[in-house]
């Protein structure tokens, strides 16, 4: 009978050490292995074959002898231990990866893995290589070395079973991924071709699909959004993804909806972006944007904006209390007129503040105009919020007012606007004083009010100025032009594509002088 591997020798292994990876004092003369990434809070980046998303660990060896996993164990903080298969070698640079479910069958940890606070201790012939402190760890985040056998940090680009990036990006939040432009995503749609018919219609209820990302199968229901860019399947639609509809809880990276928009009043594909950072630099709370390549039933449609969706996960993490009412705007829809315009999106509806609100503003004739407005509304942040909507050239938002979402704060019971329908940014011409909306028109009634929105477009401009948004549109449209040149479904001319990206270019060059002039000739 042959014998059993052994342990060997290899003196050279070494690891770096960071107080996030707190390592022994010394490395013992033996072979080392590595507690390499781990998952605590799986919710949808790794499914097991039995289709579950559970927690995991991966070792790797990184040394140059072989290991006997049968004398390797993995231990977590109540005493429960994972023990290698005997006679099962783990060849040099392999790694195993370890199902952390609770069973202690075919292979699998007998523990689950604490996201809270947990140590897992890993040992081979008794002597300890390597140990890790979990806390805290968010939903689809891993705690990996970058590269392996390097440094910890928390990603969420996990790779459990393969060889981890050199250089992931610490991320607190596992959807910051689907996000930015270091990558184009990619997303499959799949619809039955016998529900068609009921997808292809505009502000329709949604049909049941499949869509796919990295290799992963989500139940959703899908819809075809879009207002003036709304198209059918039969040209470039925009997609509207509910992750939560049929499957209760479901997420993908921690979103609950994934919103696709077709690009069609932003040619560019790049002034959303653009219009969402400002808003974020100046306090505003804004989505997040990302690219995404998308296919529809295998056909490919082409790049998208994938536009993070105004919801309560959104809310959550914005705000400390994420429970208040969250309303979206639409063309009509404003807090002097008919409130019942206002969809109710987050939240309960609630009926006496806006009863209250509409009051104020129909107050024209006060001593003051817009007395009590400011114990409504929180007009510091209102404020800037209009004069990055004025810096922005954001026609389309609520100075129409059409694309907005106004936050009844529950800590403050005043209310806040937050941005939406970017893509009619930095193009359109519009004056500083121009706007329409009822608590932007009390404002400018209000002596104190309207020097406080002067005061802020300056500061804004100041703000965009030091952005330098001109150069990263250039990086943008450089990095997106290959794959906006590859999209076949995107019926815009090239002719208007280059109008497009000269005048959004000019604009960014020009639109901060222009609101500082129309600032000193007002005042």
């Amino acid at each position: 009978m042959p014998m059993m591997p052994t342990l060997l020798f290899a003196l050279a292994c070494s690891r770096a050490t960071t107080p996030d990876a707190p390592m022994p004092s010394s490395v013992p003369p033996i072979p080392h292995m590595w507690i390499n990434e781990l998952m605590a809070l799986n919710e949808s980046a790794w499914r097991a074959n039995d289709g579950s998303f559970p927690d995991w660990v991966e070792l790797w060896n990184g040394c140059t002898g072989a290991i006997d996993l049968g004398r390797v164990t993995l231990e977590d903080s109540s005493g429960e231990a994972w023990r290698g298969a005997p006679g099962r070698v783990l060849e040099a640079g392999g790694r195993v990866l370890i199902v952390a479910d609770g069973t202690g069958i075919d292979g699998h940890a007998p523990f689950e893995i604490s996201s809270a606070t947990d140590r897992l201790i890993l040992r081979a012939a008794g002597v300890e290589m390597d140990r890790v402190d979990v806390v805290g760890l968010g939903a689809d985040l891993a705690w990996a070395s970058a590269p392996d056998g390097g440094f910890r940090v928390s990603t969420g680009r996990s790779t459990p079973g393969e060889p981890n990036l050199a250089a992931p990006g610490r991320a607190n939040d596992a959807s910051d991924v689907l996000f930015g432009d270091d990558e184009v995503q990619s997303f499959a749609i799949e619809v039955s071709p016998g529900d068609e018919p009921a997808l292809n219609v505009k502000d329709g209820p949604g049909v049941p699909g499949t869509l796919t990302f990295e290799g992963i199968d989500f139940e959703v229901t899908v819809r075809l959004k879009g207002g003036g860019s709304f198209e059918p399947l039969e040209g470039k639609p925009a997609f509207s993804i509910d992750l939560n509809d049929r499957v209760p809880d479901q997420r993908l990276r921690g979103l609950e909806q994934i919103t696709l928009n077709n690009g069609l009043h932003d040619p560019t594909f790049v002034r959303e972006s653009l219009a969402y950072e400002v808003f974020a630099a100046a306090g505003i709370p804004a989505p997040r944007v990302g690219w995404a390549s998308v296919t529809y039933n295998g056909a490919d449609f082409g790049l998208y904006v994938h536009v993070e969706s105004v919801d309560d996960r959104f809310l959550h993490r914005w705000y400390a209390d994420s429970s208040g009412m969250l309303l979206e705007g639409s063309r009509g829809g404003d807090f002097g007129g008919d409130t019942s315009l206002l969809e109710l999106d987050e939240g309960s509806r609630d009926e006496v503040f806006l009863t209250e609100l509409a009051a104020v503003l129909a107050d024209w004739d006060a001593a003051e105009p817009g007395t009590g407005l400011d114990a409504l509304v929180d007009l510091d942040a209102f404020t800037t919020y209009a004069a990055v909507e004025a810096v922005t050239m954001h026609w389309d938002g609520y100075q129409l007012p059409n694309n907005y979402y106004a936050w009844l704060d529950p800590r403050t019971g005043r209310l806040g606007f937050l941005p939406h329908g970017t893509d009619w940014t930095w193009m359109l011409e519009r004056q500083i004083y121009n706007g329409e909306g009822d608590v932007f028109q009390m404002c400018l009634a209000m002596d104190s009010c309207r020097n406080q929105y002067l005061d802020a477009l300056l500061v804004v401009s100041d703000m965009v100025d030091a952005l330098d948004l001109e150069s990263t549109f250039n990086a943008r449209s450089a990095w997106l032009a290959p794959v906006i040149a590859a999209d076949t479904r995107d019926r815009t001319s090239d002719d208007e594509v280059e109008r497009n990206l000269v005048g959004t270019l000019e604009n960014l060059r020009t639109r901060t002088s222009f609101v500082r002039l129309g600032v000193e000739q007002v005042r």
